[in-house]
C-alpha cells in the first residue's frame, strides 16, 4: 500500500531562533492522521538536511484495512455473541450505518461493541472506545464491550470477557440479591 504524503512550505513573518525578525519558512508534512512540521527559520538558519527529517513518518500512523481473515472472524464474533443474548442482533455493517451504531444490540437494553485479538493482551480497549459505545446508547441501553482472545493459528476463541460499567454490575447484583431473599 503506497504512502501518500503532502509537503507544504509555509511562509510567515516573525522571529527566528537566531533572534532575527523577518521572513520565515517552515516545512510541514501530512500523511493521513500524522502531521509533522519544522520550526520556522529565517533563510540563513533553515537547515540543509530538513528533507531527511520530513521523511520520518511513524509507521503506527498508517492504518490498513483489516484483512479478510480478521473481517471474517469479526463477523463470526458478532453473530455468535448476539445469538447468545436473548433478543440480540448484530448491527448491519458493524455499526457503520447511521441509526445502527455499535456492533450489536438488544433493543432498549444493551449496545455492544466487540473487539478480538490473537495476542496475549489487548490495548485497543481505550477510554475512547468505551465513551464511543456509551454515546451510541439510546433509551435505557447500557454499553458493553465484548473482548475475544483467540488462538492465532485456528482462530478458535479461548476466552471471552465483557466489560460493563461498575454501576451496571452493582445494579445487577442488587437486583439478584433481592430475588434470592
Amino acid at each position: 500500500m503506497p504512502l501518500s504524503v503532502e509537503v507544504s512550505v509555509i511562509h510567515s513573518v516573525g522571529a527566528c531562533e537566531c533572534g532575527v525578525h523577518g521572513n520565515l519558512t517552515s516545512i510541514a508534512l501530512h500523511s493521513g492522521d500524522a502531521e509533522d512540521a519544522t520550526k520556522a527559520y529565517c533563510s540563513a538558519c533553515l537547515p540543509s538536511d530538513v528533507h531527511r527529517m520530513l521523511l520520518m513518518v511513524p509507521e503506527s500512523s498508517v492504518r490498513r484495512a483489516p484483512g479478510r481473515q480478521v473481517k471474517k472472524r469479526s463477523q463470526k464474533q458478532e453473530r455468535t455473541v448476539m445469538a447468545g443474548l436473548p433478543g440480540g442482533r448484530a448491527q448491519a455493517g458493524s455499526g457503520s450505518r447511521p441509526g445502527y451504531k455499535g456492533d450489536g444490540r438488544v433493543y432498549d437494553r444493551i449496545r455492544v461493541e466487540m473487539k478480538s485479538t490473537t495476542k496475549k493482551d489487548m490495548s485497543i480497549v481505550t477510554r475512547d472506545v468505551l465513551n464511543k459505545i456509551r454515546g451510541e446508547c439510546e433509551g435505557h441501553e447500557e454499553p458493553i464491550v465484548v473482548v475475544d482472545f483467540a488462538e492465532r493459528s485456528t482462530g478458535r476463541v479461548e476466552d471471552q470477557w465483557a466489560l460493563i460499567e461498575l454501576k451496571v454490575l452493582e445494579r445487577i447484583l442488587n437486583a439478584t440479591a433481592l430475588d434470592d431473599s
